[in-house]
């Protein structure tokens, strides 16, 4: 599974993609800023994303979008500190632009909420994988 994560802060980044490496998840790539996520989304397509709402070149809302449309990206976790208010918000409008999956991993969180949250989100996928339309 091929794996994004949209983080300002290094530490937190590399926090995030320690415990994903620990939970078997290999093939995770970082961006820090808005220049590094357009040149990593441009061409690639990544099975999650986690995004950060709040960062200083880039709001995280704004990416979601705009430059992380659900057509190319299809499942998303919001890893953010922000009110929960906030995080709803911005979990109802990728939900109204078509992302197939949206989680939230508030922030300070432990290995074990990671954990849950990507079975939430593998569950899902196997949901809907399925009951796809079969295609003849």
């Amino acid at each position: 599974m091929k794996m994004l994560i949209i983080e300002d802060d290094i530490l937190q980044s590399l926090n995030l993609k320690l415990h994903l490496n620990d939970l078997g998840y290999n093939n995770v790539v970082i961006a820090n800023s808005l220049i590094s996520v357009q040149e990593m989304t441009e061409s690639e397509r990544y099975d999650v994303i986690f995004c950060d709402i709040r960062m200083p070149d880039a709001d995280g809302v704004a990416l979601l979008s705009t430059y992380l449309t659900s057509q190319l990206n299809s499942a998303v976790i919001i890893a953010s500190g922000v009110d929960d208010n906030v995080q709803k918000l911005t979990k109802g409008m990728c939900n109204q632009l078509g992302y197939s999956y949206v989680g939230i991993l508030k922030k300070p969180f432990s290995r074990q909420d990671l954990d849950m949250e990507l079975k939430r989100f593998l569950e899902h996928k196997y949901k809907e994988k399925c009951t796809a339309p079969i295609m003849s």
